[in-house]
């Protein structure tokens, strides 16, 4: 039906051109899909003028001078699609300023373990594991323009137990075990821009807690980056205080955890 439905549409686009001075052409395209170009293209044709995307393909019908106006145009968009690299650091103790100095994680990762990494994308998994902290870095290549994804955790087992009494004021015991997933990592869609970068990114990070509760940060944002560099896309603070009195003394504390989640692009 779909193919009929085309082939009707086509047919209609050459009764078109035969009825004006208009010319028909369908032009291949190499690198790019034709629904990511069309909608560039668009804006540029008169009334007149008619564009088709089939895939890999642009029908175009316009006036011959338009149409070789638009070839060097598309010939100019069909460009290669670029291998991006996407790392993405989830840290207490660094910043972007210190990283795009040279200090801090070296992101050169030794760990790859794709046992880790859900099989979605090319992907590494590293995490440093320090007094009160915990630091994470993930890499991922995709193409730009496609949407990636890279997921590390482990299942951790949860019990449960239940006491009641029976009928006969008997106490009955219900053990139940339930297995927890704990994961960090980030979805991620990235648009190259000349040396910038667009990213539509969502990292997320889980922490176990006590009595098996599960504390997740996790944010989503759209920005504007160049290659190459450290960028800052969310923090948090967390205000922890504490307060003890015993034998006639009295003890009083606080500290604030910051959460750093920084993204750094380059071309593969």
């Amino acid at each position: 039906m779909a193919n009929n439905l085309f082939f009707l549409a086509l047919f209609s686009f050459s009764l078109g051109c035969i009825a004006s001075e208009t010319v028909m052409e369908i032009i291949p395209l190499s690198n790019r899909p034709a629904s990511e170009i069309h909608p560039i293209i668009a804006p540029l044709l008169d009334a007149s003028d008619s564009l088709i995307p089939n895939g890999f393909n642009l029908i175009v019908k316009t006036t011959p001078a338009k149409l070789r106006e638009l070839k060097a145009i598309i010939k100019k968009l069909d460009n290669v699609l670029t291998n991006l690299t996407i790392t993405v650091v989830q840290t207490q103790d660094f910043s972007a300023e210190q990283l795009n100095a040279g200090l801090g994680i070296n992101i050169n990762l030794s760990v790859n373990n794709p046992s880790q990494n859900q099989g979605y994308v090319e992907g590494h998994y590293q995490q440093q594991h320090r007094k009160n902290n915990t630091d994470n870095q993930q890499v991922l290549t995709t193409l730009e323009g496609t949407a990636a994804h890279i997921k590390a955790g482990r299942h951790h087992p949860i019990s449960h137990t239940q006491v009641y009494y029976s009928a006969f004021g008997e106490p009955i015991v219900n053990q139940q075990t339930q297995l927890v997933e704990v994961s960090t990592g980030f979805s991620v869609l990235p648009r190259l821009n000349g040396e910038q970068v667009i990213l539509e990114i969502s990292p997320w990070s889980d922490t176990l807690q006590e009595k098996g509760n599960i504390n997740t940060q996790e944010v989503t944002t759209t920005l504007r980056t160049h290659l190459g560099k450290w960028v800052e896309i969310a923090a948090v603070n967390q205000q922890h205080n504490s307060e003890a009195s015993e034998n006639l003394s009295y003890q009083q504390g606080s500290y604030t955890k910051r959460l750093r989640i920084l993204v750094k692009v380059n071309k593969k």
